[in-house]
């Protein structure tokens, strides 16, 4: 009788060293994929918080050149109405030359157009600065 010889050993590597070694690659592939994801999911949400950022200062300093536009054109219609009122005084004291000189008054009624022109452009001006964050917010 013969014996049977024992089967010969493999040269490879055995089973379940390539099972380990496949699961420790794949393991380590999805490990690898999630901190790519979390990487852009962070680059996202910091682009997101500079966006907002850039809005809420957008929507702040548009909201503080409108009161200031809405302050400047009030000052400037009142500045205007008296200017009005002194102008009228002006030319009645004019038509009415018994009444004596009338160059005081109108300087005085000069003097308050001018202020209301000098703040009708400054509000002009500060509805202008809203035009303009509105159009580099666009951007």
């Amino acid at each position: 009788m013969t014996t049977s010889s024992p089967p010969p050993e493999p040269n490879g590597p055995r089973l379940d060293e390539v099972v380990r070694a496949t699961t420790s690659a794949v393991v380590q592939a999805v490990i690898e994929l999630l901190r790519v994801v979390r990487a852009e999911i962070e680059a996202a949400q910091a682009s997101g918080a500079r966006f907002v950022g850039r809005v809420l200062g957008a929507l702040g300093r548009s909201a503080k050149l409108a009161m200031r536009g809405v302050r400047e054109a009030l000052i400037a219609v009142v500045f205007a109405l008296l200017g009005l009122i002194v102008l009228s005084i002006f030319l009645v004291a004019a038509l009415n030359k018994l009444l004596g000189d009338p160059w005081g008054t109108g300087v005085t009624a000069l003097l308050l157009l001018l202020a209301a022109v000098f703040f009708g452009l400054r509000s002009r001006a500060a509805f202008q600065g809203i035009e303009k964050e509105a159009r580099e917010l666009q951007r």
